[in-house]
């Protein structure tokens, strides 16, 4: 047999060298994998029962009665708070997974959507309040119109 030439030789070694080192960076990182999945369907589960939750403890706050008498009812439907508040608690899971993996700037990325959502709901609570409003000084119109005789009706 002939010997090996050694361009072949130094090329198998680099592979098999290679092929060890990306072995080891698998196993290296596949805990953080396991892990980064496990959040995320612990996650996902928390999302579904404070969903569950949610709808569980809205007739006894008498939210529903509320969201009527003060006419935001049309503007706020269960349902849709129930989805605001799962995707609220899956970012934050998100975010929590995305560090497990490793992902610094989509976890600030994430950050600072989580950030702004106070924002926001400061800023729906302010509509809500102004519609509110807004159905109370119509019904005090409708009111004064009736007792003054006023033809006009407002709807």
């Amino acid at each position: 047999m002939l010997p090996a030439p050694s361009f072949f030789q130094s090329l198998v070694e680099n592979v098999r060298e290679s092929l060890g080192q990306l072995w080891l960076a698998l196993v290296d990182t596949f805990p953080n994998i396991v892990e980064g999945f496990f959040v995320l369907v612990v996650g996902w589960l928390a999302g579904k029962i404070f969903v569950w939750l949610t709808g569980k403890t809205a007739p006894v706050m008498r939210l529903k009665r509320w969201l009527t008498k003060t006419g935001v009812a049309n503007f706020f439907r269960q349902s849709h708070r129930g989805i605001i508040f799962k995707l609220f608690v899956l970012t934050i899971i998100f975010v929590l997974a995305v560090n497990t993996f490793g992902l610094p700037k989509i976890a600030s990325f994430l950050d600072s959507v989580l950030r702004y959502v106070p924002n926001v709901i400061i800023g729906g609570l302010v509509a809500l309040g102004g519609i509110a409003l807004a159905n109370f000084v119509a019904v005090l119109v409708k009111g004064s119109g009736k007792t003054t005789g006023t033809p006009h009706q407002v709807s």
